[in-house]
Protein backbone atom coordinates (compact mmCIF):
# COMPACT_ATOMS: atom_id res chain seq x y z
CA UNK A 1 0.00 0.00 0.00
CA UNK A 2 2.94 2.40 0.95
CA UNK A 3 4.28 1.93 -2.66
CA UNK A 4 0.85 3.06 -3.95
CA UNK A 5 1.02 5.84 -2.41
CA UNK A 6 4.40 6.61 -3.29
CA UNK A 7 3.28 5.82 -6.85
CA UNK A 8 0.87 8.29 -6.62
CA UNK A 9 3.52 11.07 -5.73
CA UNK A 10 4.51 11.39 -8.95
CA UNK A 11 2.81 12.95 -11.78
CA UNK A 12 -0.88 11.64 -12.62
CA UNK A 13 0.26 10.69 -16.13
CA UNK A 14 3.05 8.70 -15.32
CA UNK A 15 1.08 6.90 -12.66
CA UNK A 16 -1.43 5.84 -15.27
CA UNK A 17 1.04 5.28 -17.65
CA UNK A 18 2.65 2.67 -14.92
CA UNK A 19 -0.17 1.66 -13.48
CA UNK A 20 -1.69 0.23 -17.59
CA UNK A 21 2.01 -1.41 -17.98
CA UNK A 22 2.30 -2.83 -14.55
CA UNK A 23 -1.04 -4.55 -13.57
CA UNK A 24 0.24 -6.69 -10.84
CA UNK A 25 0.88 -3.46 -8.59
CA UNK A 26 -3.08 -3.37 -8.21
CA UNK A 27 -3.86 -7.01 -8.86
CA UNK A 28 -0.85 -8.66 -7.07
CA UNK A 29 -0.77 -11.72 -9.93
CA UNK A 30 -0.02 -11.31 -13.09
CA UNK A 31 -2.74 -12.44 -16.07
CA UNK A 32 -1.09 -11.16 -19.24
CA UNK A 33 -1.51 -14.29 -21.63
CA UNK A 34 2.08 -14.00 -23.09
CA UNK A 35 3.07 -14.70 -19.70
CA UNK A 36 1.38 -18.76 -19.78
CA UNK A 37 2.95 -18.83 -23.61
CA UNK A 38 5.31 -22.27 -23.34
CA UNK A 39 8.69 -20.99 -22.82
CA UNK A 40 11.28 -20.81 -25.37
CA UNK A 41 14.78 -23.44 -24.59
CA UNK A 42 16.33 -19.81 -23.46
CA UNK A 43 14.23 -19.35 -20.63
CA UNK A 44 15.98 -21.44 -17.23
CA UNK A 45 18.76 -19.31 -18.65
CA UNK A 46 17.46 -15.88 -18.40
CA UNK A 47 16.44 -17.43 -14.82
CA UNK A 48 19.75 -18.08 -13.78
CA UNK A 49 20.95 -15.13 -14.96
CA UNK A 50 18.48 -12.65 -13.17
CA UNK A 51 20.52 -14.14 -9.84
CA UNK A 52 23.36 -12.27 -11.10
CA UNK A 53 24.57 -9.31 -10.84
CA UNK A 54 25.20 -7.90 -14.12
CA UNK A 55 22.48 -6.22 -16.68
CA UNK A 56 20.83 -8.55 -18.70
CA UNK A 57 20.23 -7.61 -21.94
CA UNK A 58 17.71 -10.14 -24.44
CA UNK A 59 18.47 -9.47 -27.92
CA UNK A 60 17.08 -10.55 -31.73
CA UNK A 61 15.21 -9.94 -34.16
CA UNK A 62 11.36 -8.67 -34.03
CA UNK A 63 8.62 -11.00 -33.47
CA UNK A 64 11.14 -13.76 -31.51
CA UNK A 65 9.48 -13.99 -28.08
CA UNK A 66 11.61 -11.23 -26.45
CA UNK A 67 8.49 -9.63 -24.93
CA UNK A 68 7.12 -13.03 -23.83
CA UNK A 69 10.32 -13.59 -21.87
CA UNK A 70 10.00 -10.64 -19.57
CA UNK A 71 6.36 -11.56 -18.82
CA UNK A 72 7.19 -15.13 -18.22
CA UNK A 73 10.10 -13.68 -16.11
CA UNK A 74 7.66 -11.49 -14.35
CA UNK A 75 5.88 -14.46 -13.65
CA UNK A 76 8.60 -16.44 -12.39
CA UNK A 77 9.80 -13.76 -9.73
CA UNK A 78 5.95 -13.18 -8.38
CA UNK A 79 5.22 -17.30 -8.20
CA UNK A 80 8.32 -19.11 -7.63
CA UNK A 81 10.27 -16.74 -6.47
CA UNK A 82 7.50 -14.73 -4.02
CA UNK A 83 8.62 -11.38 -5.02
CA UNK A 84 6.51 -8.24 -4.07
CA UNK A 85 4.20 -7.39 -7.09
CA UNK A 86 5.49 -3.98 -6.35
CA UNK A 87 9.02 -4.47 -6.47
CA UNK A 88 8.45 -5.17 -10.14
CA UNK A 89 8.47 -2.65 -12.62
CA UNK A 90 8.20 -3.13 -16.16
CA UNK A 91 8.63 -0.28 -19.37
CA UNK A 92 7.63 -0.46 -22.86
CA UNK A 93 10.02 1.93 -23.66
CA UNK A 94 8.39 2.74 -27.69
CA UNK A 95 5.06 3.34 -26.23
CA UNK A 96 4.05 6.70 -27.29
CA UNK A 97 2.59 8.26 -24.05
CA UNK A 98 6.09 7.24 -22.47
CA UNK A 99 7.71 9.02 -25.31
CA UNK A 100 5.79 12.05 -24.78
CA UNK A 101 6.30 11.81 -21.38
CA UNK A 102 10.36 11.76 -21.86
CA UNK A 103 9.97 15.25 -23.89
CA UNK A 104 9.82 17.10 -21.21
CA UNK A 105 11.19 14.41 -18.38
CA UNK A 106 14.14 11.63 -18.25
CA UNK A 107 14.10 8.35 -17.55
CA UNK A 108 16.11 8.71 -14.16
CA UNK A 109 12.67 10.16 -13.24
CA UNK A 110 10.66 7.07 -13.96
CA UNK A 111 13.29 4.88 -12.16
CA UNK A 112 13.22 6.75 -9.03
CA UNK A 113 9.54 6.23 -9.19
CA UNK A 114 9.92 2.38 -9.06
CA UNK A 115 12.93 2.58 -6.51
CA UNK A 116 11.67 5.08 -4.00
CA UNK A 117 11.56 3.67 -0.12
CA UNK A 118 12.77 0.45 -1.58
CA UNK A 119 15.58 0.11 0.90
CA UNK A 120 17.04 -3.05 0.98
CA UNK A 121 14.78 -4.98 -1.09
CA UNK A 122 15.53 -6.56 -4.24
CA UNK A 123 13.85 -4.36 -7.32
CA UNK A 124 13.43 -5.66 -10.69
CA UNK A 125 12.99 -3.76 -13.88
CA UNK A 126 12.26 -4.76 -17.41
CA UNK A 127 13.13 -2.41 -19.97
CA UNK A 128 11.45 -3.21 -23.39
CA UNK A 129 12.64 -1.89 -26.63
CA UNK A 130 15.19 0.06 -23.99
CA UNK A 131 17.06 1.64 -27.74
CA UNK A 132 13.94 4.21 -28.10
CA UNK A 133 14.97 6.17 -25.20
CA UNK A 134 17.78 8.79 -24.82
CA UNK A 135 20.92 8.34 -23.42
CA UNK A 136 19.47 4.63 -21.80
CA UNK A 137 23.15 3.47 -21.40
CA UNK A 138 24.23 6.27 -19.12
CA UNK A 139 21.46 6.12 -17.03
CA UNK A 140 21.33 2.46 -16.59
CA UNK A 141 25.64 2.78 -16.02
CA UNK A 142 24.20 5.05 -12.97
CA UNK A 143 21.57 2.84 -11.51
CA UNK A 144 23.08 -0.41 -11.43
CA UNK A 145 26.73 0.92 -10.19
CA UNK A 146 24.94 2.49 -7.52
CA UNK A 147 21.68 0.57 -6.73
CA UNK A 148 23.43 -2.89 -5.92
CA UNK A 149 19.76 -4.08 -4.97
CA UNK A 150 18.17 -2.71 -8.77
CA UNK A 151 18.02 -5.79 -11.40
CA UNK A 152 17.84 -4.59 -14.86
CA UNK A 153 16.71 -6.82 -17.52
CA UNK A 154 16.69 -5.20 -21.24
CA UNK A 155 15.67 -6.08 -24.47
CA UNK A 156 16.27 -4.48 -27.78
CA UNK A 157 15.58 -5.76 -31.81
CA UNK A 158 19.31 -5.88 -32.43
CA UNK A 159 22.81 -5.71 -31.27
CA UNK A 160 23.48 -2.67 -33.21
CA UNK A 161 21.08 -1.29 -31.57
CA UNK A 162 22.67 -1.70 -28.25
CA UNK A 163 26.29 -1.21 -29.30
CA UNK A 164 25.18 2.17 -30.56
CA UNK A 165 25.00 3.52 -27.38
CA UNK A 166 26.31 0.44 -24.74
CA UNK A 167 29.52 -1.23 -25.90
CA UNK A 168 31.56 1.33 -24.39
CA UNK A 169 29.98 2.97 -21.14
CA UNK A 170 28.51 -0.56 -20.10
CA UNK A 171 31.24 -3.11 -21.04
CA UNK A 172 31.62 -5.34 -17.87
CA UNK A 173 27.93 -4.52 -16.35
CA UNK A 174 26.20 -6.49 -19.21
CA UNK A 175 25.84 -9.92 -20.67
CA UNK A 176 23.84 -10.85 -23.71
CA UNK A 177 21.58 -13.73 -25.05
CA UNK A 178 20.44 -13.85 -28.23
CA UNK A 179 16.39 -14.91 -29.02
CA UNK A 180 16.77 -16.04 -32.32
CA UNK A 181 13.67 -17.50 -34.95
CA UNK A 182 13.35 -21.31 -33.32
CA UNK A 183 15.43 -24.52 -34.59
CA UNK A 184 13.49 -28.07 -35.33
CA UNK A 185 13.90 -29.15 -32.56
CA UNK A 186 12.28 -26.07 -30.51
CA UNK A 187 9.74 -25.66 -32.84
CA UNK A 188 8.16 -29.72 -32.96
CA UNK A 189 8.50 -28.91 -28.93
CA UNK A 190 6.86 -26.24 -28.58
CA UNK A 191 4.59 -27.07 -31.50
CA UNK A 192 3.48 -30.27 -29.09
CA UNK A 193 3.25 -27.96 -26.31
CA UNK A 194 0.14 -25.94 -27.88
CA UNK A 195 -1.51 -29.04 -28.72
CA UNK A 196 -1.96 -30.25 -25.66
CA UNK A 197 -1.73 -34.55 -25.75
CA UNK A 198 0.51 -34.44 -28.54
CA UNK A 199 4.12 -35.73 -27.04
CA UNK A 200 6.99 -34.89 -29.64
CA UNK A 201 9.24 -38.45 -30.40
CA UNK A 202 12.31 -38.88 -27.89
CA UNK A 203 15.82 -37.17 -28.57
CA UNK A 204 18.39 -40.09 -29.64
CA UNK A 205 21.52 -38.23 -29.48
CA UNK A 206 22.95 -34.81 -31.09
CA UNK A 207 26.25 -36.54 -32.09
CA UNK A 208 24.79 -37.28 -35.96
CA UNK A 209 27.18 -40.26 -36.13
CA UNK A 210 25.80 -41.77 -33.43
CA UNK A 211 22.02 -41.49 -34.26
CA UNK A 212 23.01 -42.96 -37.63
CA UNK A 213 23.89 -45.62 -36.20
CA UNK A 214 21.29 -45.87 -33.60
CA UNK A 215 18.58 -46.10 -36.43
CA UNK A 216 20.12 -48.57 -38.69
CA UNK A 217 20.07 -51.44 -36.16
CA UNK A 218 16.22 -50.17 -34.96
CA UNK A 219 14.39 -49.76 -38.34
CA UNK A 220 11.09 -49.55 -36.75
CA UNK A 221 12.03 -46.74 -34.60
CA UNK A 222 13.26 -45.49 -37.64
CA UNK A 223 9.58 -45.10 -39.54
CA UNK A 224 8.21 -44.15 -36.31
CA UNK A 225 10.18 -41.23 -36.38
CA UNK A 226 10.13 -40.86 -39.65
CA UNK A 227 6.36 -40.61 -39.88
CA UNK A 228 6.05 -37.93 -36.56
CA UNK A 229 8.76 -35.91 -37.70
CA UNK A 230 8.64 -35.48 -41.72
CA UNK A 231 5.44 -33.70 -42.08
CA UNK A 232 6.59 -30.76 -39.05
CA UNK A 233 9.76 -30.18 -40.88
CA UNK A 234 7.86 -29.71 -43.91
CA UNK A 235 5.66 -27.38 -41.98
CA UNK A 236 8.61 -25.86 -40.82
CA UNK A 237 10.51 -25.70 -44.02
CA UNK A 238 7.65 -23.45 -45.03
CA UNK A 239 6.91 -21.13 -42.05
CA UNK A 240 9.88 -20.69 -40.57
CA UNK A 241 10.65 -20.24 -36.45
CA UNK A 242 8.98 -17.20 -35.58
CA UNK A 243 6.38 -18.57 -32.87
CA UNK A 244 3.61 -16.62 -33.84
CA UNK A 245 3.87 -18.69 -37.38
CA UNK A 246 2.45 -21.74 -35.25
CA UNK A 247 -0.93 -20.04 -34.99
CA UNK A 248 -1.37 -19.01 -38.69
CA UNK A 249 -2.88 -21.43 -41.06
CA UNK A 250 -2.87 -19.09 -43.87
CA UNK A 251 0.84 -19.07 -45.84
CA UNK A 252 -0.21 -15.93 -47.92
CA UNK A 253 -1.18 -14.03 -44.90
CA UNK A 254 1.72 -15.51 -42.79
CA UNK A 255 4.03 -13.79 -45.59
CA UNK A 256 2.76 -10.94 -45.80
CA UNK A 257 2.49 -10.83 -42.02
CA UNK A 258 6.62 -11.24 -42.50
CA UNK A 259 7.55 -8.39 -44.98
CA UNK A 260 5.35 -6.16 -42.93
CA UNK A 261 6.13 -6.64 -39.31
CA UNK A 262 9.43 -8.15 -39.69
CA UNK A 263 11.22 -7.09 -42.78
CA UNK A 264 9.93 -3.57 -43.48
CA UNK A 265 9.49 -2.31 -39.96
CA UNK A 266 13.00 -3.76 -38.93
CA UNK A 267 14.76 -1.49 -41.99
CA UNK A 268 12.36 1.78 -42.38
CA UNK A 269 11.51 1.63 -38.48
CA UNK A 270 14.55 0.41 -36.30
CA UNK A 271 17.49 0.54 -38.51
CA UNK A 272 16.54 3.88 -40.07
CA UNK A 273 15.86 5.42 -36.85
CA UNK A 274 19.25 4.59 -35.07
CA UNK A 275 21.51 4.89 -38.43
CA UNK A 276 19.88 7.71 -40.14
CA UNK A 277 20.07 5.87 -43.58
CA UNK A 278 18.71 8.09 -46.31
CA UNK A 279 18.39 5.43 -49.07
CA UNK A 280 16.11 2.16 -46.95
CA UNK A 281 14.89 0.85 -50.17
CA UNK A 282 18.40 0.13 -50.70
CA UNK A 283 18.83 -2.02 -47.96
CA UNK A 284 15.75 -3.77 -48.58
CA UNK A 285 16.69 -4.43 -52.08
CA UNK A 286 20.24 -5.57 -50.97
CA UNK A 287 17.83 -8.34 -48.33
CA UNK A 288 15.49 -9.87 -51.48
CA UNK A 289 19.24 -10.06 -53.45
CA UNK A 290 20.65 -12.21 -50.71
CA UNK A 291 16.99 -13.75 -50.60
CA UNK A 292 16.25 -14.88 -54.02
CA UNK A 293 20.21 -16.17 -53.71
CA UNK A 294 20.60 -17.95 -50.68
CA UNK A 295 23.85 -20.01 -50.31
CA UNK A 296 25.37 -19.30 -53.45
CA UNK A 297 29.00 -17.30 -53.02
CA UNK A 298 29.10 -13.76 -53.08
CA UNK A 299 31.34 -11.23 -53.55
CA UNK A 300 31.46 -7.42 -52.86
CA UNK A 301 31.81 -7.36 -57.22
CA UNK A 302 28.58 -9.24 -57.27
CA UNK A 303 26.80 -6.99 -54.69
CA UNK A 304 28.12 -3.60 -56.65
CA UNK A 305 27.19 -5.63 -59.92
CA UNK A 306 23.67 -6.35 -58.80
CA UNK A 307 22.49 -2.88 -56.99
CA UNK A 308 23.41 0.42 -57.54
CA UNK A 309 25.14 1.35 -54.24
CA UNK A 310 27.80 3.25 -55.49
CA UNK A 311 30.25 2.07 -53.41
CA UNK A 312 31.91 -0.63 -51.73
CA UNK A 313 31.83 1.05 -47.85
CA UNK A 314 28.11 1.32 -48.27
CA UNK A 315 28.20 -2.51 -49.33
CA UNK A 316 30.03 -3.07 -46.29
CA UNK A 317 27.81 -1.26 -44.14
CA UNK A 318 24.20 -2.45 -45.29
CA UNK A 319 25.63 -6.00 -44.90
CA UNK A 320 27.06 -4.97 -41.48
CA UNK A 321 23.20 -3.46 -40.38
CA UNK A 322 21.46 -6.90 -41.97
CA UNK A 323 24.05 -9.25 -40.41
CA UNK A 324 23.57 -7.39 -36.78
CA UNK A 325 19.68 -7.55 -37.07
CA UNK A 326 19.93 -10.82 -37.56
CA UNK A 327 18.23 -10.69 -40.87
CA UNK A 328 21.17 -12.70 -42.59
CA UNK A 329 24.46 -14.51 -41.63
CA UNK A 330 27.14 -14.83 -43.84
CA UNK A 331 30.18 -18.31 -43.75
CA UNK A 332 33.62 -17.56 -44.69
CA UNK A 333 35.65 -20.20 -46.56
CA UNK A 334 37.71 -22.79 -45.52
CA UNK A 335 41.27 -22.01 -46.01
CA UNK A 336 44.78 -21.41 -44.26
CA UNK A 337 44.94 -17.76 -46.32
CA UNK A 338 44.94 -14.59 -44.42
CA UNK A 339 42.19 -13.12 -46.93
CA UNK A 340 39.03 -14.62 -48.62
CA UNK A 341 36.85 -12.32 -50.07
CA UNK A 342 34.42 -14.66 -51.41
CA UNK A 343 31.30 -15.09 -48.76
CA UNK A 344 28.30 -17.48 -48.89
CA UNK A 345 25.43 -15.43 -47.40
CA UNK A 346 21.59 -16.59 -46.30
CA UNK A 347 18.65 -15.47 -44.46
CA UNK A 348 18.37 -16.80 -40.86
CA UNK A 349 14.68 -18.18 -41.11
CA UNK A 350 13.46 -20.19 -44.14
CA UNK A 351 10.39 -18.75 -43.86
CA UNK A 352 11.55 -15.10 -44.85
CA UNK A 353 13.49 -16.84 -47.92
CA UNK A 354 10.21 -18.25 -49.16
CA UNK A 355 8.75 -14.84 -48.59
CA UNK A 356 11.01 -13.30 -50.44
CA UNK A 357 10.70 -15.64 -53.69
CA UNK A 358 6.76 -15.90 -53.36
CA UNK A 359 7.19 -19.68 -52.57
CA UNK A 360 3.86 -20.61 -50.94
CA UNK A 361 4.08 -24.28 -50.70
CA UNK A 362 7.83 -26.56 -51.15
CA UNK A 363 6.67 -27.99 -54.55
CA UNK A 364 9.74 -25.69 -55.85
CA UNK A 365 12.68 -26.50 -57.65
CA UNK A 366 14.88 -29.14 -56.64
CA UNK A 367 17.67 -27.07 -56.62
CA UNK A 368 15.78 -24.14 -54.49
CA UNK A 369 14.84 -26.17 -51.89
CA UNK A 370 18.34 -27.55 -51.53
CA UNK A 371 19.75 -24.14 -51.26
CA UNK A 372 16.61 -23.39 -48.31
CA UNK A 373 17.53 -26.68 -46.49
CA UNK A 374 21.46 -25.67 -46.54
CA UNK A 375 20.89 -22.01 -45.22
CA UNK A 376 19.05 -23.92 -42.92
CA UNK A 377 21.18 -26.17 -41.92
CA UNK A 378 23.73 -23.45 -41.57
CA UNK A 379 21.55 -21.66 -39.50
CA UNK A 380 21.82 -24.48 -36.58
CA UNK A 381 25.84 -25.40 -37.18
CA UNK A 382 26.72 -21.64 -36.60
CA UNK A 383 25.07 -21.18 -33.34
CA UNK A 384 27.19 -24.06 -32.18
CA UNK A 385 30.49 -24.80 -33.68
CA UNK A 386 32.87 -22.67 -36.22
CA UNK A 387 31.20 -23.00 -39.24
CA UNK A 388 32.69 -22.54 -43.06
CA UNK A 389 32.48 -23.89 -46.77
CA UNK A 390 34.92 -25.43 -49.36
CA UNK A 391 35.82 -24.42 -52.73
CA UNK A 392 39.05 -24.81 -54.57
CA UNK A 393 40.34 -23.20 -57.52
CA UNK A 394 38.97 -26.50 -59.25
CA UNK A 395 35.61 -25.52 -58.40
CA UNK A 396 35.04 -28.37 -56.10
CA UNK A 397 32.77 -27.50 -53.51
CA UNK A 398 31.75 -28.91 -50.09
CA UNK A 399 28.58 -26.76 -48.37
CA UNK A 400 29.84 -26.92 -44.74
CA UNK A 401 32.97 -27.61 -43.09
CA UNK A 402 32.46 -27.40 -38.77
CA UNK A 403 35.26 -27.54 -36.41
CA UNK A 404 34.23 -29.25 -33.43
CA UNK A 405 36.92 -29.72 -30.70
CA UNK A 406 40.01 -30.46 -32.64
CA UNK A 407 37.96 -32.27 -35.54
CA UNK A 408 36.74 -31.10 -38.80
CA UNK A 409 33.61 -32.46 -40.25
CA UNK A 410 32.95 -32.16 -43.88
CA UNK A 411 29.09 -31.88 -43.74
CA UNK A 412 27.12 -31.78 -47.93
CA UNK A 413 23.30 -30.92 -48.06
CA UNK A 414 21.70 -33.22 -51.10
CA UNK A 415 17.95 -32.39 -50.29
CA UNK A 416 17.00 -34.76 -53.18
CA UNK A 417 15.70 -38.48 -53.96
CA UNK A 418 18.21 -39.77 -55.95
CA UNK A 419 21.97 -39.44 -54.53
CA UNK A 420 24.59 -40.94 -56.78
CA UNK A 421 28.56 -41.25 -55.44
CA UNK A 422 29.63 -38.98 -58.64
CA UNK A 423 27.74 -36.27 -56.59
CA UNK A 424 29.97 -36.85 -53.35
CA UNK A 425 33.26 -36.46 -55.49
CA UNK A 426 34.19 -33.21 -53.86
CA UNK A 427 33.30 -34.50 -50.71
CA UNK A 428 35.31 -37.70 -50.67
CA UNK A 429 37.99 -35.28 -52.34
CA UNK A 430 37.95 -33.24 -49.46
CA UNK A 431 38.26 -35.74 -46.83
CA UNK A 432 41.00 -37.58 -48.47
CA UNK A 433 43.34 -34.31 -48.23
CA UNK A 434 42.39 -33.31 -45.16
CA UNK A 435 42.72 -36.91 -43.81
CA UNK A 436 40.17 -36.73 -41.90
CA UNK A 437 37.65 -39.90 -40.30
CA UNK A 438 34.16 -38.98 -41.94
CA UNK A 439 31.72 -37.27 -43.85
CA UNK A 440 28.25 -36.61 -43.15
CA UNK A 441 25.72 -36.73 -46.07
CA UNK A 442 22.59 -34.76 -45.19
CA UNK A 443 19.49 -36.27 -47.45
CA UNK A 444 15.87 -36.00 -47.68
CA UNK A 445 15.25 -39.58 -46.92
CA UNK A 446 17.93 -41.77 -47.50
CA UNK A 447 19.70 -43.75 -43.83
CA UNK A 448 22.80 -45.44 -44.85
CA UNK A 449 26.51 -45.72 -43.54
CA UNK A 450 28.95 -46.58 -46.57
CA UNK A 451 32.77 -47.54 -45.93
CA UNK A 452 35.65 -45.55 -48.61
CA UNK A 453 38.87 -46.84 -48.06
CA UNK A 454 39.92 -45.99 -44.88
CA UNK A 455 36.34 -43.37 -43.77
CA UNK A 456 33.06 -43.18 -43.26
CA UNK A 457 30.19 -41.76 -45.07
CA UNK A 458 26.89 -41.17 -42.86
CA UNK A 459 24.04 -40.34 -44.87
CA UNK A 460 21.06 -39.22 -42.18
CA UNK A 461 18.02 -37.56 -43.19
CA UNK A 462 17.94 -33.80 -42.54
CA UNK A 463 15.06 -33.71 -40.27
CA UNK A 464 16.79 -35.97 -37.88
CA UNK A 465 19.78 -33.94 -37.93
CA UNK A 466 18.35 -31.08 -37.06
CA UNK A 467 16.22 -32.73 -33.87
Amino acid sequence: MIFYILVYSMENTLYRILVKQNPWWIKEKIDNPKAFLPQREIFPKLTFLLEKPRILAIIGPRRTGKTVCLFQLIRFLLEKKKVKPESIGYLLCDDPEIELYLLSHSLGEIIDGFLEERGEEMTYLFLDEVQYLANWAKWLKKYHEFYPNLKIVITGSSSLHLSAGSRESLVGRLVEEILLPMGFFEYVKIKKQLNKGEKPVETISSDPVRKTDFLLTHPKEQLVREKSLVSDFRQFLLYGGFPEGLFEKDINLWQEYLKEDIVKRQIYHDIVKIFRIENPSLLENLLFFIGSHQSELFSFESFLKALPFGSKETVVNYLAYLNESFLIKSLGKFSRKALIKQKKYFLTDPGLANMITGRTTLLADEEFLGHLVEGLVANSLIRKHPCFFFRDEKGREIDLIIRKDKEIIPIEVKYRENIKMEDLSSLVYFIKRQNVSQGLVLTKKLLKKEKIDRFFLYFLPVWEFLY
